[in-house]
């Protein structure tokens, strides 16, 4: 009796997700920015604002979330993105917001 070949399945990875540009981040709610970064590390409100709070090993983000009067919405009207030796330039921002989309997407893997 012969055993058939079992065909290879290959699977490919999937491709990579675009990094935002940090500037993409204005104008996000609280939904939209946790479907593309995933739950913050920490929320604290520093009134008007609600800050959200994102870590890497090397970089923070705090991205400032206002209330839209006119939507009675929030939404983010400002961040600062940091390396963790306290420099911030945009090849660091970039680098920062790269590692937290791919930290978001590992994590939903």
């Amino acid at each position: 009796m012969q055993v058939a070949a079992v065909p290879q399945v290959i699977v490919p990875a999937p491709p990579p997700l675009a990094t935002p540009r940090p500037e993409a981040l204005i104008g996000l709610d609280p939904v939209q920015t946790e479907g593309l970064l995933g739950p913050p590390s920490a929320i604290r409100e520093q009134s008007p604002a609600t800050i959200w709070s994102y870590t890497t090993t090397n970089c923070r983000l705090d991205l400032f979330f206002y209330m839209n009067m006119a939507s009675k919405r929030l939404s983010a009207l400002s961040y600062d993105l940091k390396h963790q030796d306290g420099q911030s330039n945009d090849v660091l921002a970039s680098q920062c917001l790269r590692q937290l989309t791919e930290a978001r997407r590992d994590a939903a893997r």
